[in-house]
């Protein structure tokens, strides 16, 4: 799932999201609202990126998930595989910033 902030979160408590409160189908759709967000630090694939915009939800989106990642951090390698058979992202080298 990609997001329009460059990372979001729901705010789990331990961090795992509690499943059986997402047994609803959801969906996802351009909406006017307003997301509480902070300045994180987020590590990914050996790299460690400072300040990245994080909207924090009240609960987990999807089933399963803790976090999601926006465009604008995704942006910062230079391709992007998703490789869904083997359940794994393929990240490119690091764009300079």
């Amino acid at each position: 799932m990609f997001c329009v902030s460059q990372k979001e979160h729901g705010r789990h408590g331990d961090g795992i999201p509690n499943a059986s409160a997402n047994r609803a189908r959801e969906g996802i759709g351009l909406a006017e609202l307003s997301i509480p967000q902070i300045e994180t630090t987020v590590g990914i694939a050996g790299h460690e990126f400072e300040k990245v915009p994080t909207g924090l939800h009240e609960a987990a989106i999807f089933p399963g998930e803790c976090g999601l990642l926006g465009n604008g951090l995704l942006s910062r390698f230079s391709t992007i595989t998703i490789d869904a058979k083997a359940g794994r992202v393929i990240l490119g080298k690091r764009v300079t910033e």
